[in-house]
């Protein structure tokens, strides 16, 4: 973190770090997922904050997540939001994160698996 000290952790107590993403929720029940900047007593800064939304049942009969934005109206990729605006801050899933990364970043991991053409 810059110059502040963290006055926030994770629920798992790990200390949250600079661009970590996270899931952020608020007190209106509100679920975002978005690169934590910087924490500290007066601001907890976000960057490219999308809304996790539950979707109707897939072919599976499971519920499934997606992502929905947030301040859609806005040209802003950043906002500082107030501490006592933050229910809690958690660590997403894998999943969650691999699906944030491929939304907002130029490289995408490619997953351990091989692929072959057909027939080899």
């Amino acid at each position: 973190m810059s110059n502040s000290t963290i006055s926030m952790v994770v629920n798992n107590n790990a200390v949250i770090k600079d661009k970590d993403i996270l899931i952020v929720r608020l007190l209106n029940g509100m679920d975002l997922i978005t690169e934590v900047v910087m924490v500290d007593k007066e601001t907890v800064r976000i960057k490219n904050p999308v809304r996790m939304v539950m979707m109707p049942p897939g072919a599976n009969g499971n519920p499934t997540i997606g992502f929905a934005p947030w301040a859609e109206f806005s040209s802003d990729k950043s906002f500082d939001l107030k501490p006592e605006h933050v229910l809690a801050i958690m660590t997403p899933i894998p999943e969650f994160i691999k699906q944030y990364q491929s939304m907002f970043s130029k490289i995408v991991t490619p997953s351990k698996q091989l692929i072959l053409p057909p027939g080899v």
